[in-house]
């Protein structure tokens, strides 16, 4: 099972618990020419506090 935590609501303030959702999903068997990786060690950075905020930015939302 794959853990996911997803940004639920925007926090004000300090984020807590309730500004996240945390769920699980199948892991997927990997594809023809596809590598399945394992996550060990997840970085979040002081950077991303600034991006959970509703505001203008010169760094697209999504990267494609």
């Amino acid at each position: 099972m794959n853990k996911i935590i997803l940004l639920n609501k925007r926090p004000h303030g300090k984020p807590t618990l309730h500004d996240f959702k945390i769920s699980s999903e199948e892991m997927p068997a990997p594809k023809d020419s596809e590598v399945l990786l394992k996550t060990v060690y997840v970085s979040v950075d002081p950077y991303l506090r600034g991006r959970m905020n509703d505001a203008k930015s010169y760094i697209p939302l999504h990267l494609n």
